[in-house]
């Protein structure tokens, strides 16, 4: 066994050096994670570079790396009250997504620092909201909510802007007022549903009435054109009757000839033989009286026959 001091002390030697070297080693190794980047400061001083996410080396005691969120981050603020246009507390909380770009990580780090959340972003969104909402009235809050958010992110967003913030959407979770205004705005609320409902029941009414006196008229309205158009077709049917009976007349009239009349005569007797007085001065002082006699049935007579029986009679 070596009892050399000179070989003891050597060894811890060594072994220092090989610790510093060590540490040297781990202290100059730098990763950067997925999303991230990385800001380089030499002696306190930040570049204007950044380290895009993996395995690097840095100088060690010389240089530092400060990982920085380029994703998509919430930003939530709780418990804000504010007074609107009509004087009435609005209650709510604050959600906000925002992003920075890569490009500008650099620039935002160099002029707030890495803990820009709570320098940039928490004042600017309380400010904002206080802005939006003295603004508008309870009302307004309530019934356009989603306009009353678009303005907040574009006041929000415009605050940002200097600071290279990105506002990608904002919400207002657990928003009220206080229990007395918000029950006297549902009672407000259903009087005025109330109000529209009795508006659209008498319009329905006026409708139904509207609706049954054109049918009434439509029926009506038929039922008289159907009489006109029975009358009128009555009124035809007897002009043609006439007509007819007429031109039927003026062909009978136009076929009448003496013995055609003597032969209708005859065929309207009865058959009794009627009694004629001929007024005289014969020496009994009374008229002659004579018959005539009744034509035969068979053959039916003609006109010369008649004119033959005729100088019978008076004989």
């Amino acid at each position: 066994m070596n009892n050399d001091p000179r070989v003891a002390v050597k060894m811890v030697v060594w072994l220092v050096v090989v610790l510093i070297l060590a540490g040297t080693i781990w202290e100059a190794q730098v990763q950067v994670g997925p999303g991230q980047v990385g800001v380089v400061t030499t002696l306190g001083s930040p570049g204007k570079d950044t380290l895009a996410a993996g395995f690097h080396f840095k100088v060690p005691l010389v240089q530092n790396v400060t990982t920085m969120s380029i994703k998509q981050q919430l930003y939530t603020f709780t418990g804000s009250a504010d007074l609107t246009a009509d004087r009435q507390t609005f209650y709510t909380d604050v959600a906000v997504n925002y992003q920075v770009n890569k490009q500008d990580v650099a620039t935002l780090f160099t002029n707030i620092g890495a803990d820009y959340v709570d320098v940039a972003i928490q004042p600017a969104v309380e400010g904002a909201l206080h802005t939006v909402v003295s603004q508008h009235s309870a009302v307004d809050l309530i019934t356009n909510l989603p306009r009353v958010l678009t303005q907040y992110q574009e006041t929000l967003q415009a605050k940002l802007t200097p600071d290279n913030i990105q506002v990608l959407q904002v919400y207002f979770p657990n928003n009220h007022f206080d229990a007395a205004y918000t029950a006297s705005i549902l009672a407000a609320q259903v009087a005025q549903q109330n109000l529209i409902r009795a508006g659209y029941e008498q319009q329905q009414r006026v409708i139904v009435a509207r609706t049954d006196a054109n049918v009434a008229n439509i029926t009506a309205q038929g039922l008289a054109n159907a009489r006109v158009s029975q009358a009128h077709g009555y009124a035809t049917s007897r002009v043609l009757e006439a007509q007819a009976d007429a031109d039927a007349q003026r062909l009978l009239t136009g076929s009448l000839t003496p013995l055609y009349v003597q032969y209708l005569m005859s065929q309207k007797w009865n058959g009794a033989l009627p009694q004629y007085s001929i007024g005289g001065t014969g020496s009994s002082g009374v008229g002659a009286l004579f018959s005539i006699p009744a034509p035969a049935a068979t053959p039916t007579p003609t006109p010369s026959a008649t004119a033959t029986a005729e100088p019978t009679a008076r004989r």
